[in-house]
């Protein structure tokens, strides 16, 4: 299995319609008395146009997000492949956290 790598804006930018990339996303969700939590997300992003104004896009069920090529910021992080978790700098699995920020929400409001 190839280990992934993070991709720069060039790179993305270069990619050809309908090339995928995995773009990581973080959230802090507050867990109460269980702390504070650094989730992170991983999903496919499909080159909806390619090019340096081009699109990437990703929608499930759930969610849907754009972004434009040329709106990536030096934070915005972009893997060839999925990464394993042990790649991710910092957070836990958003499933993980989820599961923290449920708990606590069951004891709350019962």
């Amino acid at each position: 299995m190839e280990k992934a790598r993070k991709m720069t804006s060039a790179e993305v930018a270069a990619l050809p319609w309908g090339g995928v990339v995995w773009y990581e996303s973080h959230t802090t969700l507050d867990c109460g008395k269980y702390g504070k939590h650094d989730a992170y997300n991983i999903y496919p992003m499909l080159v909806a146009e390619p090019g340096k104004n081009g699109v990437l896009g990703h929608i499930d069920r759930e969610n849907e997000n754009v972004i434009e090529i040329n709106n990536i910021s030096e934070s915005d992080i972009f893997w060839n492949v999925e990464p394993g978790k042990e790649q991710v700098k910092n957070g836990i699995p958003i499933d993980e956290a989820l599961k923290i920020f449920n708990k606590y929400e069951a004891e709350i409001f019962g």
